[in-house]
């Protein structure tokens, strides 16, 4: 048996992979219907995979990536839930603007089977300093 905090972790190596590759489509199975993400301070949320993966493609379509970097995520299980927390820093030019910023992203993952699906997501900005 694998441990399942591995499993998270090949799991968001597999979503971060994907929309940086602009591959939002295959980040599909990794997100249960029902996702639910929460943009920076809870302004908004958004709910469902097809909804939650247009956010990616939205973004993909107006910034241009200059860099990103996460950190290995840490990882706590609870039976079938995990809650993963990812340090993270990205740099995109958005309209002519350079954005330069750091965070983290809270991952809650729930089992389905053999996978670990996402099931909410809350990405924290950090203040400039």
């Amino acid at each position: 048996m694998t441990d399942p905090r591995e499993d998270v972790r090949d799991t968001i190596a597999a979503i971060n992979t994907a929309w940086l590759e602009h591959r939002v489509d295959a980040m599909a199975p990794h997100f249960r219907e029902d996702v639910v993400f929460n943009a920076p301070g809870f302004t908004s949320r958004v709910e469902g995979r097809d909804a939650c993966l247009d956010s990616y493609r939205q973004f993909l379509g107006v910034a241009r990536l200059i860099s990103f970097a996460a950190d290995e995520p840490e990882v706590d299980v609870f039976g079938d839930t995990a809650i993963a927390t990812t340090a993270w820093s990205t740099k995109y030019e958005l309209e002519g603007h350079l954005h330069e910023e750091t965070g983290r992203d809270v991952f809650v993952f729930v089992r389905d089977g053999d996978d670990w699906k996402a099931s909410w997501r809350f990405m924290h900005v950090d203040e400039p300093v």
